[in-house]
């Protein structure tokens, strides 16, 4: 199908604060699986998936954060499963 994935995610954290950063960056690392993938994400090597998108949102919401996260750019892709 068609999606909306968003690259690179290096203003991801722009709105939160200190205190929040490194452990809601830490979960976010381990959702898209090590330390490394998140870089990849980071640097936009690789493209975030809307549902990986929305888990994030999802991760930021339990730290108290209501806005969406802001990703850099968006494009619509066509993935294959």
């Amino acid at each position: 199908g068609v999606q909306t994935c968003a690259l690179p995610i290096s203003h991801l954290f722009d709105a939160v604060s200190h205190k929040d950063y490194a452990p809601l960056r830490h979960e976010i690392a381990d959702f898209l699986g090590s330390r490394y993938e998140y870089y990849r994400y980071h640097k936009g090597v690789r493209k975030l998936r809307e549902c990986q998108q929305r888990e994030i949102a999802r991760l930021f919401c339990r730290y108290g954060y209501t806005q969406e996260p802001v990703f850099d750019h968006a494009e619509t892709a066509a993935i294959f499963s």
